[in-house]
Order: C-alpha cells, then structure tokens, then sequence
C-alpha cells in the first residue's frame, strides 16, 4: 500500500479552497450515508470512524478498552456532530 505524506500546508490550502472542499465533503458524506435518506445515523456515522481506524489513529489502542469504553467514545463523536441533538447527522452538520 502506497503512503503519501502530507503535510499542514497542504490540508490548508485544500481547505481555504471552500469549492473543492466543499464537494469533497459532500462527497464523502454520500459514501457514508448507505440508506440514502440525506442523513447519517449514529451507526452510519461509526462504520465510517471504523473503516478508516480513527480509534487506533487517535487514541493508539482500542484493544485495551471495554466494549463499553469504545461505545461511549463513538457516541461522544457522533455527538459533536449532532449538534442539534436531533439523532442524525445532515450534510449542513457533517
């Protein structure tokens, strides 16, 4: 598997370009949204956390953490997102 560096200045200058970053989001959360209803729901949200590792990239080691540990980081990500606390994450949230 090919690695690619990227560093800050380049995550900067892609997200000032509001147009690319903005199509790229939307992008991004129509791959995550798999039943199509415009929004993401709390699964949704972490099968897509999961596919890309965030535990492992962010904390180091999900394996030492209770099933019950791991749920509760999940359902503390997905509320950041919810922030009108409806139960779903729409494309304005996301």
């Amino acid at each position: 598997m090919p690695v690619v560096v990227i560093d800050g200045s380049t995550v900067l200058d892609f997200v000032q370009d509001a147009e690319s970053f903005d199509k790229a989001m939307e992008r991004k959360f129509y791959s995550i949204d798999v039943n199509h209803d415009g929004s993401l729901s709390r699964a949704e949200v972490r099968a897509a956390f999961e596919c890309v590792h965030v535990l492992e990239c962010t904390l180091g080691m999900p394996d030492a953490k209770s099933p019950r540990q791991v749920n509760k980081i999940y359902d503390s990500i997905f509320e950041r997102f919810d922030t009108d606390q409806n139960g779903v994450v729409d494309m304005e949230e996301f």
